[in-house]
């Protein structure tokens, strides 16, 4: 084939897809979303396509001249144009009859709280995995994935919590590696070096290689630590009890070597535990919200949380009944390393997590009024005060407190099956929709005088 035949068929291949982009982004944009995110990407990717048609102009101009450099460039500004489908299939599954589009609203306010300037896009995908995407350069948008079979239930969403804490400590990570690096490498040199030798060169175990699966045990270890404490910092005990869940159809005890390098569960737990229930400045909140209850007189409500904080702890320290993965003698050294950084990282999230206002431990003293909403049915999306003018919207974090804890109350009593599940999730998703819709109000009308706007 020459040049001449390959590059015709090459850019009538980029011309064919250039036009299908095109015409697909005009589809989209008559699409309805839940946000102005999704229509300004749609913007910026036209933006980006007429910029492509351009370049793609000057390379067929050049091709007289350089034909092998502008085969080259063609074929690589090709394989650009397909990297995009990635991003226009996120925005087609973000349109409203897609996504939980009553979280939408709320996941921004967060994401503006700890990632300001970086717009987030709620999209959903086939895997059942929550995942979230971003440049590591601190730029950019964020891609929050969910899975679509999840798109009801509203329980399992307290997971957007971890994942928008990925991108929040990317730049903790790369700073943390140098020097973390260092002892890393002479771990990696000394297993090396005892290894037994092998003449065959393509063989052996390099060093540098060594060296990138210990930095991805490592960090994949401290960013799941981290980003399971920060959901805890957001929504308090519901992440435990939410993570709990997830993992209840997993093995605990998974190696982290035969789990893409994931911490095992068990452990994951036991961090997010220690954060809720041990941890001196977290633990306050937790008497604050026992206080609220007892004077509410909701005490099957407080007896549901203290069985279940007990339950969890009993999984976390249970000894696995059947065999299981124990950690190679290289994983437990460096995951000394993951133990040590995240010393360091616990405060780092800390500092992040307090830019949120409204996080779970300062509105604890809304929940007993939500989960008496929730007794009657009724969406808890607001706090009556009658000796008020405007009653405040309820604060994302009481809600879904309030919605797990009912949820506890049920599981004791033996009344919780999928026709009270679901419509325990479908009032949690109606009572963020209404708090956020009556927060646009107000905000809109100038009520300042409403506590949760004044912060």
């Amino acid at each position: 084939m020459t040049e001449s035949t390959q590059f015709n068929r090459v850019i009538l291949h980029v011309r064919f897809e250039l036009d299908r982009f095109q015409t697909l982004l005009l589809r989209l944009e008559a699409n309805d979303y839940p946000s102005d995110t999704a229509r300004q990407m749609i913007i910026r990717e036209r933006e980006k396509l007429a910029d492509f048609a351009d370049s793609i102009q000057a390379i067929e101009s050049d091709f007289a001249d350089d034909p092998a450099g502008s085969l080259k460039r063609l074929i690589s500004r090709y394989r650009q144009l397909t990297l995009r489908q990635r991003v226009l299939a996120a925005i087609e599954k973000s349109r409203t009859e897609e996504v939980p589009w009553s979280l939408v609203p709320s996941v921004e306010r967060i994401c503006k709280c700890i990632l300001p300037e970086r717009p987030v896009l709620v999209t959903m995908k086939h895997q059942m995995t929550y995942e979230v995407t971003y440049n590591e350069d601190g730029n950019g948008r964020i891609i929050l994935h969910l899975p679509l079979l999840h798109r009801a239930n509203a329980f399992m969403h307290v997971l957007i919590g971890h994942e928008l804490f990925h991108p929040a400590i990317a730049d903790f990570l790369k700073e943390a590696w140098p020097d973390v690096g260092e002892g890393i490498h002479v771990i990696c040199d000394d297993v090396l070096k005892h290894e037994e030798p092998d003449h065959a060169l393509f063989q052996t175990r390099r060093l540098d290689e060594l060296v990138t699966r210990a930095h991805r045990i490592w960090k994949r270890g401290v960013e799941e630590f981290m980003c399971d404490i920060g959901a805890a910092a957001l929504f308090g005990p519901a992440a435990l009890w939410t993570m709990s869940g997830y993992a209840s159809s997993s093995d605990l005890d998974t190696d982290p070597t035969r789990n893409d390098s994931y911490p095992p569960w068990r452990k994951r737990l036991s961090v997010v535990y220690d954060h809720v229930v041990d941890n001196e400045l977290e633990k306050p909140y937790l008497d604050s919200l026992y206080s609220s209850l007892t004077r509410a007189n909701q005490h099957d409500h407080l007896d549901a949380i203290k069985r279940s904080i007990a339950s969890e702890k009993a999984i976390i320290d249970a000894t696995p009944s059947a065999p299981h993965d124990v950690p190679d003698e290289f994983t437990s050294r460096i995951y000394e390393f993951v133990y040590a950084s995240l010393s360091q990282g616990k405060k780092v999230v800390s500092d992040i997590a307090n830019k949120i206002p409204n996080r779970w431990g300062t509105v604890v003293t809304q929940v007993p009024a939500l989960v008496k909403r929730l007794e009657h049915l009724v969406p808890p999306c607001e706090v009556l005060d009658k000796n008020a003018e405007t009653s405040p919207p309820a604060e994302l974090s009481a809600i879904v407190l309030a919605c797990w804890i009912e949820r506890l109350r049920l599981e004791q009593k033996h009344e919780l099956n999928l026709t009270t599940y679901s419509r325990l999730c479908r009032l949690m998703l109606k009572a963020i929709e209404d708090a956020e819709l009556k927060r646009a109000f107000l905000s809109r009308e100038g009520h300042s005088r409403c506590p949760s706007l004044q912060r």
